[in-house]
């Protein structure tokens, strides 16, 4: 490989690595901590059955089916000005929540009976109506697998939450509801370019288009559900199994973009079996959520392994590649992206074990990245292949319509003559017209000056003929009109016509100067009736008298019409 490419590749991981750092500066400014001039809680009064304790608020995984139940977080927030303030709370854990102001109930969200919600990425706003500088805040929470916040709850004034919101909606809920709706409309893009049968677009494609539905519902999880259609641990179950299903099939479009049917590596089947596997032991589960949620802790690790694992075979093979194809880079940069927000993820959650933080979950926004990187090498191939299939097949029309038609006049030649007679039915009538004293063209003015008169009576003969009447160069200076429903005597008539538009016409031929001739011509008809779908016998049958009434004008002359019916 050279210098100059692995430079271009490193600038590539480079760029993603530089858009990453940016989706993390905004989150972090705008979502993971409160705005400035927000009153935070310092510290919770949590009681819970018959116990209290004290709590920062921070994410806390419940340990037993014990700690499963309604949770309540009592604090005071001494307020040092005189305005509309709001409380906000931003991503909580629990399915389910009553707020109170000062004693009294401003709002509920989720579902406090039986935890049917999902509602973790959502902001939510409460105004408060307080005379004194101090509020009394107290919120219930249902808990399932988890209690407290991912975002402090904090209070602020009216113009500083709504922009907290909007911003948090547009850079968190909005952009994942967008996103859910691409991936259903990849995955319909998939399906149609599948079943219009015009194009291939290659096995590649039709697994990464098989793991968008299950993207799109990963995607979806991001998205407010107030209340849940389903039980919780069946949407828990759905999610991971989409979350272990669209990676595998990623992971299998990477692996046949990369390498021959049959030819990847056995790491990355063992890769693919342990996904299926993973899959399947969800499905199956039997526990409770709690360990149902344990259990998936676990196995999502395989999730960053298989993507790290795609980005090394595809920067192995960039690296032996003389020529890198443009889709390769562009979903190899997708992956690239989604690898270090996960990563990022990763050491936050190494992190929040070894001391709680507040945190926002980034390898959602890297699997966006990623499918704009299927999405967009999708369309420069669909593009690539439509246009190599309509190239082919103008070539091939070209080359069909060059075999049927005659070089020097245009007009279709024996060939195709074969082929229509077998096609024709009803009234026909053939017209054989042969050029009176040829030779002597040819012989005084040259070849040249015979090909310019052959091309000229073409079109003297073209202007004679209806638009669906077929001309043909049956000889050297013989040609054949096919007439559809057309009447004998009509047949005779145009045959007339013909004739005298010949014989009236000037033909400028070239030799040492330039001349001005006229010629004529001797015509045949014949008619005849072909019964429905064709009789190429019948058709060859009326030719041949056609030819036998050519000969009788001929002799009788020529420069005349003769007819044989």
């Amino acid at each position: 490989m050279s210098q100059r490419k692995k430079y271009v590749v490193l600038f590539i991981v480079m760029v993603m690595v530089v858009l990453a750092i940016l989706l993390v500066y905004f989150q972090v400014k705008y979502m993971e901590y409160p705005p400035s001039g927000s009153y935070i809680p310092d510290s919770w009064q949590v009681s819970f059955a018959s116990k209290t304790f004290v709590s920062d608020g921070r994410y806390r995984a419940l340990r037993s089916k014990d700690e499963i139940g309604v949770y309540t977080y009592t604090t005071t927030v001494h307020l040092c000005e005189n305005k509309d303030m709001f409380l906000v709370i931003s991503r909580p854990v629990f399915r389910g929540l009553d707020i109170f102001v000062n004693g009294k109930l401003v709002g509920s969200i989720g579902d406090m009976k039986m935890g049917r919600s999902n509602m973790w990425n959502g902001t939510f706003l409460f105004p408060i109506s307080s005379q004194t500088p101090t509020v009394n805040i107290t919120l219930k929470g249902y808990a399932l697998f988890a209690r407290g916040f991912y975002i402090p709850v904090f209070v602020v004034p009216r113009d500083i939450a709504q922009m907290y919101v909007m911003r948090n909606n547009i850079l968190s809920e909005n952009i994942f509801a967008w996103a859910t709706g691409a991936s259903i409309l990849l995955f319909i893009t998939f399906l149609m370019i599948a079943f219009s049968g015009r194009v291939s677009i290659g096995k590649v494609y039709y697994y990464f288009g098989l793991g968008m539905p299950f993207l799109s519902i990963v995607l979806f999880d991001n998205v407010v559900q107030l209340l849940l259609p389903v039980d919780y641990v069946f949407y828990q179950k759905a999610l991971v199994i989409a979350s272990l299903v669209a990676p595998l099939f990623i992971h299998m479009g990477v692996m046949e973009l990369l390498f021959d049917k049959g030819k990847s590596p056995m790491l990355s089947r063992i890769l693919s079996y342990a996904l299926v596997l993973l899959a399947v032991v969800v499905a199956l589960w039997w526990g409770d959520i709690l360990s149902l949620v344990r259990f998936t802790s676990y196995a999502m690790i395989m999730i960053p392994v298989v993507i790290i694992y795609d980005v090394y075979m595809f920067i192995k093979d960039i690296l032996i590649r003389s020529t890198v194809p443009l889709t390769h880079l562009v979903i190899f940069i997708g992956l690239v992206a989604e690898t270090i927000l996960l990563l990022y993820d990763i050491v936050a959650k190494v992190v929040m074990l070894a001391r709680p933080v507040y945190m926002v979950f980034y390898a959602y926004y890297g699997l966006i990245f990623a499918m704009l990187g299927v999405y967009i090498s999708l369309i420069y191939d669909y593009i690539y292949v439509y246009e190599s299939a309509g190239a082919e097949h103008k070539l091939a029309m070209e080359l069909k319509d060059a075999s049927e038609t005659d070089e020097l006049t245009g007009v279709y030649n024996r060939r195709y003559l074969h082929k229509i007679a077998q096609t024709v039915e009803g009234r026909v009538c053939i017209l054989m017209i042969d050029i009176d004293h040829f030779k002597k063209v040819n012989d005084t003015y040259g070849h040249l000056a015979g090909d310019t008169v052959l091309k000229e009576l073409v079109d003297v003969i073209r202007r004679q003929l209806r638009a669906h009447d077929v001309l043909v160069r049956y000889g050297g200076e013989e040609f054949l009109v096919i007439l559809t429903d057309t009447l004998p005597d009509a047949a005779v008539h145009i045959a007339e016509r013909i004739k005298k538009a010949i014989e009236k016409y000037e033909f400028v031929v070239k030799s040492d100067y330039i001349h001005k001739i006229h010629i004529t011509v001797s015509v045949g008809v014949s008619c005849g009736l072909i019964p429905a779908g064709g009789s190429s016998y019948i058709v060859w049958n009326l030719i041949a008298k056609a030819d036998e009434a050519l000969y009788m004008a001929k002799s009788a002359g020529r420069n005349r019409v003769i007819s044989s019916v």
